[in-house]
């Protein structure tokens, strides 16, 4: 009686089934037809172009991250090359005020002792060449009297009547106000050169007598211009009230007395100082920074623009190369990954077609229903790939961890008074971190100790990890063992 309630049971469990296998065999005979009717080839082409989004839309927005970076990069560099460049210019312009003020204060001194005593006009032409000896960045002395007539020139000898001095107007202030005056560039009407010059009062019994005049030597100031230390291509100008090259760095003797680049005459009018970018008088693109002096002269300091901007332009052309390597090489992931997708999604029709023919699918585990009709039932929690000292077995490999957690559940069935034929049903929890491919290595190893013919029951179930995350797969299992 119970043998033939456990056949009926069989039965309709089997009828039951075969009829749900029968409607799931149609619905996916539907689906395997409509998918045929597109074309395997037209799926995986799909797929393959539907991945270049995707793949775009992580890179895109990295290169031009990347993009700004390097732009707010070169953005602080060219602040620091500016800040760097105005602190030259401003060095260089404090240099030519100190040099100036010497002049005028050394001028001063020697007006001085030539207004406290009583030597003639021949004595102090004496002591004048003495101090033009003393003097390393003076070329001659002259000395004038209030109408302009000639007392002496230290380049000359004394006597013979000195030229009267045509541009007596720029010494008025010293006449009139008893103060030192700097010049421009002015024309030498003895030997044609252009020169700078500075002048000082000399006082007899309370009044302007003379004025005492150093003309300076601006090759000097050449020089003077390159003391802050120069990158190659670089110049420095110096230039007077009228903006008239007074020095240069280089051809300052070619340059004297004429006029810098229009544009940047033009700026000088309006800031006092500043930075931009120009064509020098060489024709070279540079960016020049400019200040003015304490005694009203303007310093400037070019540097070639070329190695700036050309470095910002090779970083980007590189920036660019890498971001386009970097599209191709996603690009190329996302078909190779596509196409993983397209075979499956053909692999899926092929088993579609399969089963709606009534056939099983080659390749699946066997399902089975345990039935359960004598002994004792044994739950065994779930085993890991532990030891039994507690150590880890097999730390990244998949199989070595298999192993061990078959020997482990083979231990704690036989503890419980049966052996591998005992176990009814296997539950796994594998995680996701394992390659889908090592996935039959179960099946291998379980069958060295399953009865295969008629093997347990079991589920599978991918998760996220397991409590420990070095673990990779746990099983637990159900047994039933003779009482």
């Amino acid at each position: 009686m119970a043998a033939s309630i456990r056949c009926a049971r069989r039965c309709r469990l089997q009828a039951g089934v075969s009829m749900d296998f029968a409607r799931t065999a149609s619905r996916i005979s539907c689906s395997a037809k409509h998918i045929n009717h597109q074309g395997a080839s037209e799926s995986s082409a799909w797929y393959s172009l539907a991945s270049i989004p995707g793949a775009l839309v992580g890179i895109v927005p990295i290169g031009l991250f990347a993009a700004a970076l390097l732009y707010f990069h070169w953005q602080a560099q060219e602040h620091e090359r500016q800040r760097s460049q105005m602190e030259t210019v401003r060095l260089l312009a404090a240099a030519v005020d100190n040099s100036l003020d010497s002049t005028v204060e050394r001028l001063s001194i020697f007006a001085r002792l030539w207004s406290s005593s009583s030597l003639s006009e021949q004595m102090v032409h004496a002591q004048a060449k003495e101090a033009l000896g003393a003097n390393a960045d003076w070329s001659s002395i002259v000395a004038f009297d209030t109408n302009g007539r000639g007392v002496f020139r230290t380049d000359a000898p004394f006597g013979p009547p000195v030229q009267a001095n045509a541009r007596i107007d720029v010494w008025q202030p010293v006449f009139t106000e008893r103060r030192p005056v700097i010049s421009d560039v002015l024309l030498d009407a003895t030997n044609g050169a252009q020169h700078v010059a500075v002048g000082v009062p000399v006082l007899r019994e309370g009044r302007v007598a003379y004025v005492l005049i150093a003309q300076l030597k601006l090759g000097w100031y050449d020089r003077l211009m390159t003391q802050q230390g120069q990158p190659d291509g670089a110049v420095a100008g110096l230039v007077d009230r009228n903006f008239k090259f007074v020095a240069r760095s280089s051809e300052g003797e070619e340059r004297r007395g004429a006029d810098p680049t229009l544009q940047w005459v033009a700026d000088l009018s309006l800031r006092p100082e500043g930075i931009a970018r120009y064509t020098n008088l060489n024709g070279t693109a540079v960016y020049t920074a400019w200040t003015f002096t304490r005694h009203g002269w303007a310093v400037g300091f070019g540097t070639p623009s070329a190695p700036v901007d050309n470095a910002f332009w090779d970083h980007l052309l590189v920036l660019g190369l890498v971001w386009a390597a970097a599209v191709a090489i996603g690009m190329v992931h996302a078909f190779s990954k596509a196409r993983v997708i397209a075979a499956s999604l053909e692999s899926l029709e092929a088993q579609a077609e399969h089963v709606a023919t009534g056939r099983r699918i080659e390749g699946l585990p066997d399902s089975h229903v345990a039935e359960v009709n004598a002994g004792k039932i044994v739950y065994i929690a779930g085993q890991v790939a532990l030891d039994r000292a507690g150590n880890l077995v097999g730390k990244d490999d998949f199989r070595a961890q298999v192993q061990q957690v078959f020997e482990n559940l083979k231990s704690a069935v036989e503890a419980a008074g049966g052996d591998f034929n005992s176990v009814v049903k296997l539950n796994y929890f594998c995680a996701e971190s394992v390659d889908p491919s090592q996935i039959t290595v179960v099946r291998e190893i379980r069958d060295k100790y399953v009865n295969t013919s008629n093997p347990p029951v079991s589920t599978f179930v991918v998760v996220k990890r397991l409590v420990r995350p070095e673990l990779l797969i746990e099983v637990e299992a159900v047994a039933v063992v003779k009482k």
